[in-house]
């Protein structure tokens, strides 16, 4: 059998001519596979890829996020060559979504429909000591820089999923099965170490857990050190990052009125006001004037100026829908990305505050639980820290806390808007 050439560039171009050569999938799988051109790091990159693999709506496409560094690890590059990333995008395996931020967020690549699921089946074992090194390093940097997730970390390994009626009807439903088991796999510690996950930081600075699809039915049975956990999610939370929005926008001069429309508008979040307002208005229920108007915020609808409960908001809060406008001229999801960055600064502040205190907890997105011991402190903590970057003093877990510290009164605190 011929050897597996060695140079990761030739490999690459190998491939791309042989996909040239054999435009059907299965003969160019074969091919690769007798050839054993995937059996070197350039085949364990193209795995990651197939596994991190998304689509891309409305347009359908797939694509990934790539951390050249990240990639390096994986397949290391020789010296003097070029680096694993660069090279698939030179072969159009991978074509950027646009220009690198270097080492600020990873790059995002689209992958055209004839690399997809030409990768291995399987790995080889050098291939599997490659990743389990590679998602080691990549985790120990991201604690280094982000301290939370070391906490997070050390917090899910003080979880435990009991057996319940809840668990049993999850692992039996179709649409929860494929979730519960693999929170359930997490949790007892049945997955090998090489593909077990790990809390990483995702879209705008999110986290997102190993747990995180773990059905609703299911959280609440969950046990924090053996003790039963309390869900504390911040009502009304993307919303809620508006009236800063506004007011950012004033203080640079974008436009007039914002600091007294975002005044408004927290007071009308507050009281919880704000979706049965254009409910009343349209006639329709509060839920679909909430769907409506979350759809139109986050870049669902395309015509967000055509909706009637995004219009009737605009009519309302004017400088608001200006402000929406200017953010989201040329991307439509850029607002989304900032409502969501705002939302992760206050769950990351929380919960590095929680470890200082040494309170175990892990995010759900704009939620954290915790346990029921726990609930007071880090519901104030929580509740705080959303005022802080919002100016809307929300409700958490359902209710408002009766008292909000001062900045000097929370252990840890050395972030401002």
């Amino acid at each position: 059998m011929k050897k597996t050439p060695k140079n990761v560039a030739h490999i690459v171009g190998t491939l791309e001519r042989l996909r040239r050569e054999k435009p059907e999938k299965t003969e160019f799988v074969a091919h690769i596979k007798e050839k054993r051109l995937l059996d070197s790091g350039v085949g364990l990159v193209m795995y990651w890829i197939d596994e991190q693999k998304n689509q891309r709506p409305p347009d359908g496409h797939w694509f990934v996020y790539l951390s050249s560094r990240f990639a390096d690890q994986l397949c290391p590059r020789q010296r003097g060559g070029k680096t694993i990333a660069k090279l698939l995008v030179e072969f159009g395996i991978l074509v950027p979504l646009s220009p690198p931020l270097i080492g600020v967020i990873p790059t995002g690549y689209r992958i055209p429909e004839e690399w997809i699921g030409v990768c291995p089946d399987r790995l080889t074992e050098w291939q599997r000591i490659r990743l389990g090194r590679a998602r080691a390093w990549k985790h120990a940097l991201d604690c280094k820089e982000v301290p939370a997730l070391a906490w997070i970390e050390q917090s899910l390994s003080r979880i435990t999923l009991p057996e319940s009626e809840q668990l049993r009807k999850a692992m039996q439903n179709r649409r929860t099965e494929h979730s519960a088991m693999e929170a359930m796999r997490y949790l007892r510690d049945y997955t090998a170490p090489e593909n077990r996950k790990l809390t990483r930081i995702g879209y705008a600075g999110t986290f997102y857990t190993p747990i995180m699809s773990l059905p609703k039915t299911v959280l609440p049975t969950l046990l924090i050190d053996g003790e039963p956990i309390s869900q504390l999610d911040i009502t009304s939370a993307h919303p809620s990052t508006l009236p800063r929005l506004l007011i950012e926008a004033e203080k640079k001069h974008e436009v007039l009125g914002g600091i007294e429309e975002s005044k408004k508008l927290a007071e009308e979040l507050e009281a919880g006001r704000l979706y049965d307002s254009l409910a009343i208005m349209l006639g329709i229920d509060p839920k679909t004037a909430k769907r409506r108007f979350l759809a139109a915020l986050n870049g669902e609808d395309k015509h967000t100026y055509n909706d009637a409960v995004f219009l009737e908001f605009a009519r309302r809060f004017p400088v608001a829908k200006e402000v929406i406008g200017k953010i989201r001229r040329g991307d439509r999801k850029r607002l989304n990305r900032k409502m969501a960055g705002i939302l992760a600064d206050v769950i990351k502040l929380t919960i590095e505050t929680c470890a200082k205190l040494e309170l175990p907890v892990y995010p759900r997105t704009d939620e954290i639980v915790c346990r029921q011991r726990d609930e007071a402190k880090v519901h104030e903590i929580l509740s705080a820290y959303f005022l802080d970057q919002t100016s809307v003093h929300a409700k958490v877990g359902g209710r408002r806390v009766s008292f909000i510290p001062e900045a000097n009164q929370i252990i840890g605190y050395d972030h401002c808007p």
